[in-house]
């Protein structure tokens, strides 16, 4: 062992006594162990091991956490496979919901459409009751359907009036295909003045159903026989039946006056 002596008489500073320690320790190495057994503390001396220990322990713990993770992305994994999966078969399943209710809304859809032609039927059967049907009842009382309309309301002969229809689409006044309108119209009637002119014209367009497309026919023929005739002409709807309040407000906007009328038994003759 080999000491380090300092003479008394001599006081030395800190950083000189390091530099003689470190110095005898260069010269004789054989002094490191004991020097620092004697500065250091048995536990301070067992840190490098317990360093070591704690950094394999916290590489197993990295191991373990990444094997952990892994399992969890698995199982993640897994499990949005899974849901995938599912969903899948939920959207199978309100596709096959979807394509059943479109065959049952399509069978649905054409049985209305039956009992809608069947009602139909039914009605031009209604219409033709006592001889005659709705359309040839109307014909036959329009003087007194329009009375309060017209002044003195008088059914015009149609024969006579596509006639004269004709001659005006001779003259160009209106085109073949609005004369062809005008040989539709089911009803024309007329104010009479006392010298058998036609001082207006009411044109009638009869159904027992009721739609708009007999509102835009009336208000579409009118118009023609107005601008061709060059007389006044009124545009009328006659029903049998009732009018939602849209199909009066679509009738006004069009200028076309829908009248209800209904005959029974004791029309009949």
């Amino acid at each position: 062992m080999v000491d380090v002596l300092i003479a008394p008489e001599h006081t030395l500073s800190p950083d000189s006594v390091i530099g003689r320690i470190m110095a005898e320790i260069a010269t004789h190495p054989e002094v490191r162990e004991p020097l620092l057994r004697t500065l250091l503390t048995e536990d301070l001396l067992a840190l490098p091991i317990l360093v070591k220990e704690q950094g394999e322990r916290i590489d197993d713990l990295s191991t373990e956490m990444r094997a952990g993770f892994q399992r969890l992305d698995d199982r993640i994994d897994n499990t949005n496979t899974e849901m995938r999966a599912g969903f899948q078969r939920l959207d199978d399943r309100i596709d096959g919901v979807r394509d059943e209710l479109k065959s049952e809304i399509r069978e649905v859809r054409e049985e209305t459409m039956k009992v809608g032609r069947e009602v139909g039927v039914l009605r031009g059967r209604v219409g033709q009751l006592f001889g005659g049907s709705y359309e040839d009842r109307c014909r036959a009382r329009i003087d007194s359907i329009l009375v309060h309309h017209l002044d003195n309301p008088n059914l015009v002969d149609l024969a006579r009036f596509r006639d004269a229809m004709q001659q005006i689409r001779a003259q160009g006044i209106i085109s073949r295909n609005e004369y062809q309108q005008v040989r539709e119209i089911d009803i024309v009637a007329g104010d009479i003045a006392a010298d058998s002119t036609v001082t207006r014209y009411a044109v009638v367009e009869v159904s027992y159903t009721v739609n708009n497309d007999d509102i835009d026919k009336a208000a579409l023929r009118s118009a023609i026989v107005r601008r061709g005739a060059g007389v006044p002409t009124d545009a009328f709807f006659i029903t049998a039946n009732a009018w939602p309040e849209s199909l009066a407000e679509y009738a006004a906007d069009k200028g076309v006056t829908v009248i209800k009328y209904e005959f029974n038994y004791d029309d009949a003759g």
